[in-house]
C-alpha cells in the first residue's frame, strides 16, 4: 500500500466529518490508501461520526495516558503504508497536497519527512472562522530543509519506525522531539512551498486559548519534552523549543542575586538584576505590540518555566513501554 493517513482526534465531532472527507477525497487518485482514525478516549460523538466513514478507527483506553502524540503512536503502529500522513481531526486536507509531497519523497530518497504550510483559521465562539496568518513571502515557491516537522506531515513509514515512532507519553512538542531523533538517524527533513492544510483552532494569543492549552497538559508537557530530551541527549530540541524559558529562568535568578546585592557596595548594579523578570515582560510587550498579548505571553511563559524546573524531578517513561493492545472499534475488510 502507497499510503496511509492516521487522522488523530478526541472530542472533535464539530470538525471530524470535514477532516475525512477531505483525506478520503484527495487522496482517492493515489490508488488504494487506508484511513485510521486514531480516537483518544472521545467522550463525545467523533466515533459515531467517523464510523459513518469507509475508514478504520481504534481508539486509546481512557486510562492510558492521553495525549496527541499518544494518538500519532499508536495510529502509526496499526498502519502498512510506504507513506503516512498524520494529520488533527481539526484540519481539512487541501487538493494537490499529497501528491505533491509524495512526489518530492519520491525524488529525494534522503529526505524521509516533508511539511507544507498551514492556513490558520481563527474560529470564534458563534463558529465563524477566518483566516488569520497571511502567507509568508519569504516561503512562496521556495522548498528549504528544516529542523522539525508539524502536524499534516508526511512520513516515510519505515524510517519513522526506525526512530523509534512518536513519544506517546510527550504532552506537548511531540513533532519536534521526533524530528530530532530522525535528524539524528540520518534523515532530511523538508518544508515545501505548498498549502497543506486549513486548521480550524481558537484564536492564538487569548485567554481562552491559555486555559485549552493548559487543561490539555500543554503547560505540564513542554516540562516532560524538556526532561526527556535532557536526559536523551536531545540538545538541539531543547534550545529550539525552551531557549524563552531558559532566558526567563536566568531573569529569575539574576533577581534574586540582584536582592541579595542591593543593601552592598553594589547596590545599584543589584537594583538593575532585580529588575530582571520586568525587563523579560517589557521585551515580551515590546514584541508582541501590545500590552495585552505581551502579558498573556509573559504569565504563559511564567507557567511553563515553573513546569520545566519542577520537570528536573521526574522522568518521562520510555517510548516502548506504552501499551499497544488498542480498541478496534472498526475496521474496513
Amino acid at each position: 500500500m502507497l499510503l496511509s493517513v492516521v487522522i488523530v482526534a478526541k472530542n472533535e465531532e464539530k470538525n471530524i466529518a470535514r477532516c475525512i472527507e477531505s483525506v478520503l477525497a484527495h487522496t482517492a487518485g493515489l490508488g488504494p490508501v487506508e484511513v485510521v482514525l486514531a480516537d483518544s478516549a472521545s467522550t463525545d460523538n467523533t466515533v459515531t461520526i467517523g464510523s459513518r466513514y469507509p475508514i478504520n478507527i481504534i481508539s486509546l483506553h481512557p486510562q492510558w495516558p492521553l495525549s496527541p502524540s499518544a494518538g500519532r503512536f499508536s495510529g502509526v503502529n496499526n498502519t502498512s503504508g510506504e507513506y503516512v500522513l498524520i494529520i488533527d481531526g481539526d484540519m481539512e486536507l487541501l487538493p494537490g497536497w499529497m501528491e505533491k509531497a509524495i512526489d518530492f519523497l519520491v525524488k529525494h530518497p534522503r529526505v524521509v519527512g516533508v511539511v507544507g504550510r498551514h492556513v490558520d483559521i481563527a474560529v470564534s465562539p458563534d463558529g465563524i472562522g477566518h483566516v488569520v496568518n497571511p502567507r509568508k513571502p519569504g516561503e512562496i515557491g521556495r522548498a528549504y530543509k528544516t529542523d522539525h516537522v508539524y502536524c499534516s506531515s508526511v512520513f516515510r513509514r519505515k524510517e519513522l519506525l526506525e526512530a523509534g515512532n512518536f513519544q506517546p507519553f510527550l504532552r506537548a512538542e511531540e513533532e519536534a522531539e521526533c524530528s530530532c531523533r530522525l535528524i539524528l538517524n540520518g534523515g532530511e527533513l523538508w518544508h515545501l512551498p505548498d498549502d497543506s492544510v486549513k486548521h480550524y483552532a481558537i484564536p492564538r494569543r487569548t485567554l481562552q486559548e491559555s486555559f485549552r492549552r493548559f487543561n490539555r497538559g500543554f503547560l505540564h508537557g513542554i516540562g516532560d519534552m524538556f526532561t526527556w530530551c535532557f536526559w536523551k541527549g536531545y540538545y538541539p530540541v531543547l534550545w529550539q523549543k525552551c531557549r524563552v524559558y531558559f532566558i526567563l529562568i536566568a531573569s529569575i535568578f539574576c533577581s534574586i542575586v540582584g536582592f541579595t546585592m542591593m543593601h552592598g557596595a553594589l547596590g545599584g548594579i543589584g537594583f538593575l538584576l532585580a529588575g530582571a523578570p520586568a525587563w523579560f515582560w517589557v521585551l515580551m510587550m515590546l514584541k508582541k505590540k501590545s500590552i495585552t498579548d505581551g502579558t498573556l505571553s509573559m504569565v504563559n511563559i511564567t507557567a511553563i518555566s515553573y513546569s520545566i524546573m519542577l520537570a528536573l524531578f521526574r522522568r518521562v517513561p520510555e517510548i516502548n513501554t506504552y501499551p499497544t493492545d488498542v480498541i478496534w472499534v472498526k475496521k474496513v475488510v
